[in-house]
């Protein structure tokens, strides 16, 4: 094929290029790319979530139906569970040595054991000094509005002005015997999944953590910088599945705290959980809260607050590329499309188009391949 001819068919391509890439990039801009692209980040979310493993610093304890049915077999206790018994999962970590323990859990109302079941939940949390209860904020019913007097402030702020947004706290007397109270809430896409979460929420001049990073801050270790954390929060990487970090049961933690009490040999040894997160939720049919994610559209919650936790120890957290890398990275793809069809007159003078349509495929692949392995590594690039 002559010179002039092969200049055409490029130039052809060129505009075809940048046609397409103009209409690709202005569909994601009024939002028609969001759903496709959303299928695709959940797939390459639950595709890769095998290559990075679960932080070895978290620990997750849930009452679930053998907990329940074996305390009612052993103490006759029905649901909901004395709050005493709360407290001696707290005393047991206490003797650990745990860094924290967090209660992905609202305890908005008095015991329905009476006042000193309380006071006996209360008082471990207290004489612990490490426990993180939970609080929702941003609700349109909450039980206070403005932060109630007694209750530990966020240890960072801006200033002393407090907002007067609704806030659904706990009893008086837990929220006053937790070192700190964590935000619960959680932001999701337009398609109710979670994708993100966001270290802090703003609340007057005060910075409240959320429960996944509450438990650094009960413990005194390092966090995000309040103010340089992204409103938005940070894409979070997900495990397989909530069994990734090997979650005990609450029948198991007091079995072995009895058994300390009564000078037998636990199940087990206190030893093991030094130094560890823990997250106490609930996992028994009926009784936790779930949350669509891109790992299942029936999430527990407290899987939400246990990820951002184990991404920010281990720095794990995804990484979404710019929109300048985005226009350039669409730009290639479109061309890499066109480029088959373009120069099939050329390579195979129209005779092989069967040819060019297995190099369109495996430009495909190629895209699809790059986007999958660029996941794994953190990175995350559009596919649509």
């Amino acid at each position: 094929m002559k010179k002039d001819a092969k200049k055409t068919i490029f130039i052809r391509c060129v505009f075809i290029t940048l046609f397409v890439s103009v209409a690709i990039l202005f569909f994601d801009l009024i939002g028609l790319s969001e759903l496709p692209e959303n299928m695709f980040y959940d797939s390459r979310m639950v595709k890769t979530a095998f290559t990075v493993s679960p932080s070895d610093e978290i620990v997750v304890v849930l009452i679930d139906q053998d907990s329940i049915d074996w305390a009612n077999e052993e103490f006759g206790w029905g649901w909901p569970w004395q709050r005493s018994a709360y407290g001696d999962i707290v005393r047991y970590f206490d003797m650990a040595n745990a860094a924290s323990v967090v209660f992905d859990v609202m305890f908005t109302e008095q015991s329905i054991y009476g006042a000193e079941d309380d006071l006996s939940f209360v008082q471990a949390c207290s004489d612990y000094g490490h426990v993180v209860q939970a609080l929702y904020c941003e609700r349109v019913h909450g039980n206070s509005n403005g932060w109630k007097e007694g209750i530990p402030l966020p240890k960072f702020s801006e200033g002393t002005q407090m907002a007067d947004k609704p806030l659904l706290f706990p009893i008086d007397e837990v929220a006053k015997s937790a070192s700190l109270l964590g935000n619960v809430s959680a932001t999701s896409d337009r398609d109710g999944t979670i994708r993100r979460a966001s270290a802090y929420m703003k609340y007057g001049d005060y910075y409240i953590p959320s429960l996944g990073i509450a438990p650094l801050v009960s413990a005194d270790k390092e966090v995000p910088n309040y103010l340089t954390e992204p409103k938005e929060g940070r894409l979070l990487r997900f495990q397989s599945s909530l069994d990734s970090y090997v979650p005990y049961n609450a029948k198991q933690i007091l079995q072995s705290y009895y058994a300390i009490q009564n000078g037998q040999t636990p199940l087990l040894e206190p030893e093991l959980f030094e130094d560890m997160y823990v997250f106490f939720g609930f996992s028994a049919p009926g009784l936790f809260d779930i949350c669509s994610t891109p790992i299942s559209p029936s999430y527990p919650g407290v899987g939400v607050h246990i990820t951002q936790l184990d991404n920010t120890l281990q720095d794990s957290f995804l990484v979404s590329t710019g929109v300048l890398f985005t226009i350039f990275y669409v730009i290639i793809c479109a061309f890499l499309g066109c480029f088959p069809f373009s120069y099939s007159q050329i390579m195979y003078s129209g005779r092989n188009i069967w040819i060019t349509s297995v190099l369109f495929l495996l430009c495909g692949i190629l895209i699809v391949f790059v986007s999958y392995l660029l996941f794994a590594l953190g990175i995350v690039i559009p596919i649509v």
